[in-house]
């Protein structure tokens, strides 16, 4: 047992050395030795299902060393989304969804025939002819992401089993559904697709391809899974983003959700009955309390008053706000707002504690007024028939 502590402790320090030296290396030939190490020791790490000791070690750069901290970050993505080896190359992508809707968004099993749809779509406009493709059953929540490196490695490792000629390309990832998707008006869903090759030159479009073909081309795929998904997404409002390898999807989806949360907020409460010229819309950063948890985060929370009943919040959003994103964030909501016909934006100049309700989660809300505020539908609405607002 000392033994192992001292083995994974020693992969703990090289991993940290590596990434802290590859840093300050000042030249690309400098850099290599400190890649190929980093790659070498991420891959042997998740071959082996435990990525305890490359959690320890961003742990550690985190607050220390922010720049190693991205390096090793990367390496570790890497190699939880691809594998290579002498049988060949295969990486996991996500196809991301950004929905809302005055109902339930749809989370679950998609009917084999529309995803059979997508996955050949996939491979005639997005991959090399020699390349397999392979898709999973469910439409996923932002919930049931798997969170670990491991996770992932291990999902893309049960998706790149090659097909037998002529069989099915749907991968049953109904387990991955372990939890209720949150019951919010607008959110993300997810496919993960995985894609096998002889080789990772083989896994993509040409490299000579025009940068113009290649955004057409990504525009197409998305009309296409639109249209293959119309009849499991009954009742929502969607738009299909382009496809990425796992991480980079996941990460441009949460940033292109900020406005598409906002712009869906105007639509929602257009589908009460609320014109955009019959609210107003307040504005707050709610921050955390220096005894909050490490993780917390200030948040943008955008409440929607009717002007007939300004004391009430009817519906909102909140936006988690990294630090250097202050100064602009604000001009940025204010904008989407007008562009989508909400002339009356009010921006509180002082900042709310951020908290919750202690019932049911929901945030709250500074109305007009500036009195903070649970959401609560106008007295002639009837909640049932609306979706929860966006916690």
């Amino acid at each position: 047992m000392a033994e192992q502590h001292n083995e994974q402790k020693l992969l703990r320090d090289e991993l940290q050395r590596l990434a802290l030296l590859l840093t300050e290396s000042s030249s690309k030939l400098e850099d290599v030795r400190y890649e190929k190490a980093l790659e070498r020791l991420t891959k042997e790490a998740l071959d082996q299902g435990d990525d305890t000791e490359i959690e320890a070690a961003l742990a550690a750069l985190k607050n220390d060393n922010p720049p190693a901290y991205d390096q090793l970050l990367s390496f570790a993505e890497e190699a939880a989304q691809s594998i290579i080896s002498e049988d060949g190359a295969s990486l996991l992508v996500i196809v991301p969804l950004l929905v809302w809707s005055r109902y339930r968004n749809h989370c679950g099993q998609i009917a084999p025939n529309a995803l059979e749809k997508v996955a050949a779509s996939f491979k005639s406009i997005m991959t090399s002819t020699k390349a397999d493709v392979r898709i999973g059953n469910v439409l996923l929540a932002p919930e049931h992401i798997p969170e670990s490196f491991s996770d992932v490695r291990r999902i893309l490792a049960r998706m790149t089993t090659l097909a037998e000629d002529g069989s099915s390309p749907v991968v049953d990832l109904r387990d991955l559904i372990d939890k209720p998707a949150a019951a919010d008006f607008a959110d993300t869903r997810y496919l993960l697709i995985a894609v096998s090759a002889p080789s990772a030159n083989d896994l993509f479009r040409s490299s000579q391809e025009d940068y113009i073909d290649r955004a057409r081309a990504e525009m197409n795929f998305c009309l296409e899974v639109h249209r293959a998904l119309e009849f499991a997404m009954i009742g929502a409002v969607y738009e299909v983003q382009p496809p990425g390898a796992f991480f980079w999807g996941w990460r441009q989806t949460e940033n292109a959700m900020r406005v598409w949360s906002l712009k869906s907020l105007v639509d929602f409460i257009g589908s009460m009955g609320y014109k955009p010229s019959d609210v107003i819309a307040s504005a707050a950063f709610f921050v955390p309390a220096a005894s909050d948890n490490a993780e917390s985060m200030t948040e943008l929370r955008v409440g929607i008053s009717p002007r007939r009943a300004p004391d009430k919040v009817v519906s909102g959003i909140a936006w988690p706000v990294m630090p250097d994103e202050l100064d602009h964030v604000q001009a940025l909501a204010t904008d989407i707002l007008r562009t989508k016909g909400v002339r009356n934006v009010i921006f509180h100049e002082q900042d709310f504690p951020l908290e919750w309700c202690e019932d049911c989660g929901c945030p709250l809300y500074a109305n007009p007024q500036g009195m903070v505020v649970h959401i609560e539908f106008a007295d002639d609405k009837d909640a049932s028939s609306f979706a929860p607002t966006l916690n």
